[in-house]
């Protein structure tokens, strides 16, 4: 077995994400968040009149810490200067009203008012592979409402992407429409809400919380893969270490390994529900490989590699990486042949993103605890078509 190591970079850090939606979801509304700028106070109204269903039954104590291909591009920034102002709307009667920042119009008698230029604004939350979810399903809706997705928070996501996302902050006119703007929630994190698609037209949205479900953005997949492509600094330094195991194993099949532990080995995390995979779920996703593929190569990626390397089964070629910034690591999963996941919204993206065949927990949800409530029957709202059970 291998260990591949790199220096840390001088960027800021951030940890490998996970699926937080229960706490997010219920301590919301007792946060207290800075005021020190317009954007801070738009995200303090994503805290009113959050939703109940699907939640009630949670308790913050035992909650753990912590096929429409001609889609518009992501835009930038400089194409958003028209809607610094008040909307223009055309009606059918020719005539032209305009539409003040509190979302109101003023119609006369004749066809309802067709709507352009209107925002669904939205303020990254949480780690990396949460902010993915968040950003793509919010592009997906957009394009589905012919709408522009304007964003918040996570200044690092600029970083991340080659496209970065549209950003509000600095634009204060911008700030003040996503500030008046109607708030809504989705009902669950990780089921698709359809209500996010009837959205009125005329109105400008803040949209929250996690949006955990392919189903926002999956009519748009070569858009958001696009939206999706790694910055050219991430690209290069996953592309070095993938290109040095390829070297050292010769005509070997590369299948990315991310096992979640960290946090998730808390007890307070196992009551809610957060599975962990265990030596068992190891030997038959590595086994599934080897029989298919005899050259098989295992590139693991984890917080926990010691344990990794006491439970990986006896006999496989296995690359631990250290620990890179999680977008690096994330690239190198994606960049592999094929890619074995665990529970997690970092390892969900390792799945969607890597070309290769992906294997999952088939057991990940668990009946009857906090976070198993939160899914719909077998997880389909969140599991991807044609990953494969284990």
């Amino acid at each position: 077995m291998t260990t591949v190591t790199r220096s840390r970079s001088r960027r800021a850090r951030t940890r490998l994400a996970g699926p937080k939606c229960p706490r997010r979801l219920v301590v919301s509304g007792l946060a207290v968040y800075s005021t020190f700028s317009l954007a801070a106070l738009w995200y303090v109204a994503f805290t009113v009149d959050r939703p109940t269903s699907d939640i009630s039954h949670l308790d913050e104590s035992h909650l753990p810490e912590g096929t429409i291909e001609d889609a518009p591009p992501v835009p930038h920034m400089s194409s958003l200067s028209h809607l610094a102002s008040d909307q223009q709307i055309s009606q059918g009667s020719g005539t032209t009203v305009t539409s003040s920042f509190d979302n109101s119009s003023t119609t006369s008698a004749g066809p309802a008012p067709i709507c352009t230029d209107r925002l669904i604004c939205h303020h990254f939350e949480e780690r990396l592979g949460n902010c993915l979810f968040q950003y793509a399903s919010l592009l997906g809706v957009s394009w589905a409402l012919n709408r522009t997705a304007v964003f918040s928070g996570k200044p690092e996501m600029d970083q991340v992407l080659q496209t970065p996302p549209m950003r509000l902050d600095g634009h204060p006119d911008l700030e003040k429409r996503c500030s008046a703007a109607k708030t809504v929630f989705e009902k669950s994190c990780y089921k698709f809400d359809a209500d996010l698609l009837k959205l009125d037209p005329c109105v400008d949205y803040r949209l929250g919380s996690y949006l955990q479900s392919w189903r926002y953005f999956d009519q748009f997949q070569t858009r958001i893969r696009e939206a999706l492509t790694f910055s050219q600094s991430v690209r290069a330094e996953a592309q070095g270490i993938v290109d040095a195991i390829r070297a050292q194993y010769s005509n070997s099949t590369l299948i990315g390994l991310h096992v979640r532990r960290g946090d998730f080995e808390k007890p307070i995390h196992m009551r809610v529900g957060y599975p962990m995979a265990g030596p068992d779920y190891l030997n038959r996703s590595v086994s599934y490989f080897q029989t298919r593929h005899a050259d098989s190569v295992f590139v693991v990626a984890s917080e926990n590699v010691n344990w990794c390397q006491a439970n990986m089964p006896a006999g496989a070629r296995v690359v631990f990486l250290d620990v890179h910034q999680p977008e690096v690591d994330l690239c190198v999963l994606s960049l592999t042949d094929h890619v074995i996941i665990t529970f997690g919204s970092f390892s969900w993206w390792a799945g969607y993103l890597n070309p290769g065949t992906t294997v999952y927990m088939k057991d990940f949800i668990k009946p009857g605890t906090q976070l198993g409530k939160l899914f719909n029957l077998n997880g389909e709202d969140y599991v991807y078509p044609g990953w494969i059970p284990l």
